[in-house]
C-alpha cells in the first residue's frame, strides 16, 4: 500500500466553526484572497469531492487536542470511523458531516483539552510560549462561552499505510491573543498574519 493524499485544497477552502449548526459551514472562493467571497457549505459542489486521491471507501479521523491528555486521567473517545452506508467513495461533505456530529458529541472533552492552548500566550519579545494563570490561581481557566471553535486542517496531507489515522487539528478563538477575523486573515496570507 502506498500514501494517500488528501484533498487538502478543498478542505483548506472551509471556514468550519465546529460547534454551530452545520447550516453555518462556508467555503472560500479563493482561499489566497483576503477579501474572497463565501458559500454556505450545503449544497456546494466541494461537498461531492473525494476526501482522498485513492478514493478510499473508510478513513479513520482523531482530534489531535485529546489525544494530548490521554493517560492523564482522561480516555480520548475511540477515533471516527467515516464511510458512506452505500460502500462508495468518502467525499468531502461525508468527511464534514460526520466529524461534525463527532466534534458535537465530544464537545465538553474538545474544550477541556483546548483550555491549556487557551491559556498560553507566545511571548513577543523571545517567541517562547507562557502559562496565563487567572487570578484565582487556577492553572487553566475553561474558555469563555461564546468562543469558537474552528476546524484547522490536518496533522499532515497525507495519510501512511503504517499510520492510517488522520489527526484533526483545531484553533479556539482567542487562542495566542488572536481574533477569529485575524485567524481567517492568517489562512490567507500567513506570512503577512502569522498565527
Amino acid at each position: 500500500m502506498t500514501t494517500t493524499n488528501l484533498n487538502t485544497a478543498a478542505f483548506d477552502r472551509l471556514r468550519w466553526p465546529i460547534f454551530d449548526d452545520i447550516s453555518n459551514i462556508q467555503v472560500m472562493d479563493d482561499p489566497d484572497c483576503l477579501t474572497t467571497t463565501l458559500s454556505p457549505f450545503l449544497d456546494h459542489s466541494i461537498a461531492e469531492e473525494p476526501a482522498t486521491d485513492a478514493c478510499l471507501v473508510e478513513m479513520l479521523f482523531n482530534v489531535g487536542a485529546l489525544l494530548e491528555f490521554e493517560g492523564l486521567d482522561f480516555e480520548p473517545p475511540d477515533d471516527l470511523v467515516v464511510s458512506r452506508d452505500d460502500g462508495g467513495t468518502v467525499t468531502v461533505g461525508d468527511v464534514v458531516a460526520q466529524l461534525h456530529e463527532y466534534f458535537n458529541v465530544h464537545k465538553q472533552d474538545i474544550l477541556q483539552c483546548l483550555a491549556p492552548v487557551y491559556n498560553t500566550r507566545q511571548s513577543t519579545t523571545d517567541g517562547k510560549r507562557e502559562t496565563v494563570i487567572e487570578a484565582s490561581g487556577n492553572l487553566y481557566q475553561a474558555i469563555p462561552e461564546g468562543k469558537k471553535v474552528f476546524f484547522n486542517g490536518f496533522g499532515a496531507g497525507i495519510i501512511e499505510p503504517h499510520a492510517p489515522v488522520v489527526e484533526v487539528e483545531l484553533w479556539c478563538e482567542g487562542q495566542d491573543g488572536r481574533s477569529a477575523e485575524y485567524y481567517w486573515k492568517s489562512r490567507a496570507s500567513p506570512l503577512e498574519y502569522p498565527l
